[in-house]
């Protein structure tokens, strides 16, 4: 299961087996919009996330955007 953590501005990957968490995007407290992959990608305010297949899109509030991404 993957959560958009906008408190920390990151996408976090739940396993459900065990409660494990990852972050998969974003760096924590960086609050800004940055291109790039995995931990590298910054977020701003990520809101809602939902999939389709292997994607995943999301919207980031402060900046108006939504993104397509491969976790």
């Amino acid at each position: 299961m993957y959560v958009a953590d906008s408190a920390n501005g990151t996408i976090r990957r739940v396993a459900l087996a065990d409660g494990a968490v990852t972050t998969i995007i974003g760096l924590v407290g960086a609050d800004v919009f940055i291109d790039g992959t995995g931990t590298n990608a910054q977020l701003d305010l990520p809101l809602s996330l939902w999939g389709n297949g292997d994607k995943l899109y999301l919207t980031e509030g402060n900046n108006s955007t939504v993104r397509e991404i491969a976790p």
